[in-house]
């Protein structure tokens, strides 16, 4: 049984606070890493492609990933 694969989501918001370039060593970096203050105060990494201009100081929605291991995860909403 893989308990990585059993996942509960929740919505979260924060604040851009940082935004870095996506290294990659198999493509042109489409994306980029953000660094995300959320209204919790907790800061958490998401990546983002750079097709939504995404900028500093923006308010953004977050789906936060609770997985059974224990580990926690979040992709751009």
């Amino acid at each position: 049984q893989n308990l990585d694969m059993k996942v509960t989501d929740t919505q979260v918001a924060g604040t851009v606070t940082e935004i870095d370039p996506l290294v990659s060593k198999t493509s042109a970096a489409d994306g980029e890493q953000l660094r995300v203050k959320l209204d919790d105060g907790r800061l958490v990494s998401v990546l983002a492609l750079k097709s939504r201009h995404i900028k500093n100081g923006d308010h953004i929605e977050i789906s936060e990933h609770h997985h059974a291991t224990g580990r926690v995860t979040h992709t751009l909403k």
